[in-house]
């Protein structure tokens, strides 16, 4: 694709940890996948705001990390997650209240600590590996230890430009705190909506059309560099809304960590000249905008082609290499700014046409992200339409409700609120979701085989969350279906909710739709 720089490997890095920097689970499942991840760290199957990775890296992880209250942790049923919400992290998958895991958690810290600022070195006068003798003319002279990091980090803010921009404080804190780190950054945007021009007519099969330009679907397409250290990438989903985030989500993270993991396009120097800080991205240049249609040509592997350019126009940017964008238009609209609307008559159009936005660049490295065209999505900062953290319903600014419990804390009254809703409760959760649709017989046999796995030691909230996406229910019916099955004699749901389990599956009325009415036989 002319223009475009693939996301693929050459030369590999020297031996470089990976590690990542949450957002979701994602990063840590495609490390995982390609045999990247070989230890656990703190933020790997959590949704963590950026400032709150910015707090942890300067202020350690004594407050914020985990729950306000506990232990014992209220963890709140959110559709079919069992979550522990904090300040500025959310964890699924994993029973806060069991010791153990919070042993691990606390090893985990302990670990991104050794790995950020690695222990000195042993004086030059002591045994070394060869068992010189101490002072001899043999000792090896050591020198400092630096470690190699490469991140990985997914924006989960609503509007991507409120998390880039805090990606510049991220690095100096790090800078700060870890003078003698070298570390990378890889950042990936979800749903950006964009497909990229193919120019090469090979890609078609050796098929060339003189009236349009042909588009892909580009599982990650990168953008301009935020900083010499930080690498800008934007991903596409691949599988439809009825597979999982991961499903759709994970050849685009497939080809980010490949070529994140490459030394191309990484600088070879510090990133600092002279101890200044580091360079921001090149002067923006122009690119221009146009409203046009889309058609399906379907003899082309999944190409599209666009129509509603004038020829002289289209004929520049087939021909030019120019880095040409596609995007699906949001709620039947284009968004303000530059170009003109060509895209006629919507009635002239195919039944099987789409309206959506050309955005041009003269070039690949053009693409920046304070010019580029961002549309906002809330699957990240929300969880089931819940915020996913305590602090932010945006996915950032939890250190900005932080500020106002240090306040308290300080002897002022002053009532910790949401910057964005004012919410003071941490965004509690509510009602949860129920279907309301009588357990069957096949499903309670299912339970039963968890309910055998949680009792034999297994992670009771990871039960519950894989039983609800199997029965496709939500995690609260699913606990008080095990209370009904056990009688509650077992208490299974112990240190799951934040009232007693009698309270939550409605004992009294018999209102969970786990456990049947008077008038609702169990059903076969």
């Amino acid at each position: 694709m002319g223009g475009i720089r693939c996301c693929g490997s050459s030369s590999q890095t020297e031996h470089r940890s990976v590690v990542s920097l949450g957002g979701w689970c994602g990063p840590a499942l495609i490390l995982g996948k390609l045999g990247y991840r070989k230890v656990a760290f703190p933020f790997d199957f959590s949704r963590v705001t950026l400032d709150g990775i910015i707090h942890f890296v300067t202020n350690g992880f004594d407050h914020g990390f985990f729950p306000p209250e506990g232990p014992p942790f209220h963890p709140e049923c959110v559709g079919p997650w069992v979550l522990f919400r904090g300040q500025h992290t959310a964890f699924a998958h994993f029973d806060l209240n069991d010791p153990e895991v919070l042993s691990t958690f606390r090893r985990k810290q302990q670990r991104w600590l050794e790995l950020l600022r690695p222990p000195p070195p042993p004086p030059p006068n002591v045994l070394n590996r060869d068992d010189s003798i101490e002072g001899s003319s043999t000792a090896t002279e050591l020198t400092p230890l630096r470690s190699r990091v490469t991140f990985f980090r997914t924006v989960t803010a609503v509007d991507p430009r409120s998390e880039l921009e805090l990606i510049p404080v991220l690095e100096g804190s790090l800078r700060r705190q870890y003078p003698d780190l070298d570390y990378r950054i890889a950042i990936v945007v979800h749903d950006q909506g964009c497909k990229a021009m193919m120019t090469d007519a090979s890609t078609n099969g050796g098929n060339a059309t003189k009236d349009a330009v042909l588009f892909r679907a580009a599982a990650a397409t990168e953008l301009a560099p935020l900083s010499p250290r930080a690498r800008l990438w934007i991903l596409e989903y691949t599988e439809g809304p009825e597979k999982t985030l991961f499903d759709r989500s994970q050849d685009g993270y497939a080809a980010v960590v490949r070529a994140a993991m490459s030394d191309e396009g990484w600088p070879q120097d510090s990133g600092r000249e002279d101890g200044n800080e580091v360079r921001g991205p090149p002067a923006i240049p122009s690119w221009s905008r146009h409203a046009v249609s889309f058609m399906p040509r379907r003899e082309w592997n999944d190409t599209e082609a666009v129509s509603g350019i004038a020829g002289d126009e289209l004929n520049v940017y087939r021909d030019n290499a120019l880095y040409v964008l596609r995007r699906d238009i949001q709620d039947g609209q284009c968004r303000s700014g530059g170009g003109r609307d060509t895209a006629g008559d919507v009635s002239s159009r195919p039944a099987d046409a789409t309206t959506g936005e050309l955005l041009v660049w003269p070039a690949a490295s053009a693409v920046t992200a304070d010019r580029f065209p961002w549309r906002s999505h809330s699957n990240l900062a929300l969880i089931a339409g819940v915020a996913s953290v305590g602090g932010t319903c945006r996915g950032i600014g939890s250190t900005q409700y932080l500020t106002a419990v240090g306040a308290a804390s300080a002897g002022q009254v002053v009532a910790a609120r949401c910057v964005y809703c004012g919410n003071g409760d941490y965004h509690r959760a509510g009602k949860p979701h129920r279907t309301d649709r009588p357990f069957s017989s096949d499903e309670d046999d299912l339970l039963l085989v968890h309910l055998y796995r949680i009792l034999t030691g297994g992670d009771k909230v990871e039960a519950v969350e894989q039983l609800a996406h199997e029965l496709g229910r939500g995690a609260f019916e699913v606990i008080c279906r095990l209370q009904f099955l056990t009688n509650s004699s077992l208490k299974v749901a112990d240190g799951m909710t934040s009232s007693s389990t009698n309270d939550l599956c409605g004992a009294a009325d018999g209102a969970c739709s786990g456990r049947p009415t008077q008038d609702e036989p169990r059903s076969k």
